[in-house]
């Protein structure tokens, strides 16, 4: 829990927490100092803008609308408001004028139950920090909307001597996602407020060494391996992330290297293949394509799936297909798959809708920590949409047959699913199968010259297979070859650190990648629209 006073500029009107806190002293205007998340740039959608306030008689009470809202964002069991102090959200809370200061304290995500990292493994002992005798080292997974910081070894000795294991698992939420919820967004804070950057840098910085610190338990951490999306570790690194915006989407020189970044151990900023296909996908796939048990598969795809959407395939056929390295791709894809957007989505906690099935005609629903529906995760939106097509309330051009002209679909008293929310979650949709079908074609492959499809990442790995084939995310694929991974970004940062022959083999996949940009793949207009629909099961209500 971070407590902070925000000191408001003089002469302020009337406004909302959110705005009140992102405009300093001196009037200049920009995203707030104090880390107010709001991703969706206070529309009030996202819900991750909930604070704890200090009570003030001056400040008005939570009205209907913001008590909607903090009913969709529950906070993590055991995480209660200070004395004194309210549960608000920022973007509906309002300032009057006058207040000249607030005192917020800002939730800290605590450690998730278990662990979403796969086992790592038997490393060489090559070790890229330290001589990793019982030292502690970091693997971290620094993504658009959430940090994945664990704590790792290697047993010295004894039968499971070399084994990787990942001791600790720490994830928050985005410490810059005050900023923006994307990165064009965080490259465009950049640019609008002198100091953008360095704001970001400092809280991306403190979270990473307080998560560190954290998982390690008072251990020496030796080092860390950063891996993940190319802004956030051009910003970890201190180091302005434009180029990567603006054509020719060029990368600033800090990867595959030791970086500066301020902490009391050395950082390590993982190889990437391009702009827009960072560290996150080449290291997850590697580690995917290294495993022995899937030493098998001929043909294997990862993909990381999230508001951006990257793709690896890895081709082990010694004739046929197209030669060359491993293919990679990526797609934007946008909020819908964080259900950021959807009016009735709300960050994976206690009471998000995770899973939704088809029965008899209606739908039964999962919920997180087992509480009463109060809306709709990521995952859950997903499996909305396939038992709305299971149960024929959904064409395949995306129209909803409902009777009486209803806007939407009630799966749960107060948690609907509205045409608008379909369009979104149909958008993203596309971007992904337009990408997979690309990817495909390029390597000369059709679905069925395709093993295995490794679902990574947060969304992913709760997507569940029968979710993503119903829907039509990966054309023609079947669900029986598709898997979760969890989070292989950090597995693979952690063999990284750990194993020298683990970073050739990273090495040898980003020194000769092929790289496909799916807008500029020919027939990309016709695919991509083609990918739009949603496989037609001819049922009728």
């Amino acid at each position: 829990m971070r407590r902070m006073k925000i000191r408001l500029r003089s002469g302020r009107p009337e406004c909302t927490l959110l705005r009140a806190a992102s405009e300093f002293r001196d009037g200049t205007s920009g995203p707030d100092a104090g880390g107010i998340a709001a991703a969706c740039g206070g529309r009030g959608v996202c819900g991750r803008c909930a604070v704890f306030l200090r009570d003030d008689p001056r400040i008005p009470g939570r009205g209907e609308e913001e008590a909607a809202l903090l009913r969709r964002t529950p906070l993590l069991p055991g995480v209660s408001p200070p004395a004194g102090f309210s549960l608000r959200a920022a973007c509906r809370c309002t300032i009057p004028e006058g207040i000249d200061a607030i005192e917020i304290c800002i939730p800290s995500a605590a450690a998730r139950a278990g662990s979403s990292v796969p086992d790592p493994g038997i490393s060489d002992g090559r070790m890229l920090f330290g001589d990793g005798g019982g030292e502690i080292f970091i693997a971290a997974d620094i993504g658009t909307t959430s940090l994945c910081v664990c704590a790792a070894e290697r047993e010295p000795r004894g039968e499971d001597a070399g084994k990787v294991r990942i001791i600790s698992e720490r994830v928050i939420g985005d410490p810059t996602s005050s900023f923006g919820g994307d990165v064009i967004s965080k490259i465009s804070a950049c640019g609008a407020c002198p100091g953008n950057r360095e704001r970001m840098t400092s809280a991306l910085r403190e979270a990473l060494l307080e998560a560190s610190l954290d998982a390690a338990g008072g251990r020496r951490i030796s080092g860390a391996v950063a891996a993940g999306n190319p802004v956030m570790t051009c910003l970890l690194a201190g180091t302005d992330p434009s180029p990567i915006g603006r054509y020719p989407f060029s990368l600033p020189d800090v990867f595959g290297r030791t970086v500066d970044a301020g902490l009391p151990f050395p950082v390590f900023a993982a190889p990437l293949v391009a702009p827009y296909t960072g560290s996150d996908i080449l290291l997850g796939a590697s580690y995917i394509a290294t495993r022995p048990e899937n030493a098998g598969y001929r043909t294997v795809m990862v993909a990381d799936l999230g508001t951006n959407c990257e793709f690896a395939l890895f081709d082990r056929r010694s004739a046929g297909g197209k030669s060359g390295g491993p293919l990679f791709s990526s797609a934007a894809a946008g909020p819908a798959f964080e259900a950021s957007g959807i009016s009735c989505g709300m960050p994976a906690g206690p009471g998000a809708v995770c899973g939704v099935s088809a029965a008899g005609g209606g739908f039964e629903l999962e919920t997180l920590g087992g509480a009463p529906p109060a809306g709709l995760c990521g995952s859950g939106l997903s499996d909305a949409v396939a038992a709305l097509l299971e149960n024929g309330m959904l064409a395949s051009d995306g129209t909803l047959r409902v009777s009486g002209g209803a806007d939407g679909v009630e799966l749960a008293p107060g948690v609907s699913l509205t045409r608008r929310d379909i369009r979104l979650y149909q958008l993203a949709k596309g971007a992904v199968a337009s990408a997979f079908t690309l990817c495909l074609r390029e390597a000369g492959i059709t679905p069925d010259g395709l093993d295995a499809l490794f679902l990574a990442g947060a969304f992913g790995s709760a997507l569940r297979p029968h979710s993503a084939a119903a829907a039509g995310l990966f054309p023609g694929f079947p669900e029986d070859r598709i898997f979760s991974a969890g989070n292989t970004s950090a597995a693979g940062a952690a063999l990284y650190a750990a194993d020298g022959s683990f970073r050739e083999f990273a090495a040898s996949a980003a020194s000769c990648p092929r790289v496909v940009d799916p807008s500029l793949s020919p027939g990309f207009e016709t695919v991509f629209m083609a990918s739009l629909a949603f496989p037609d099961n001819n049922r009728q209500i």
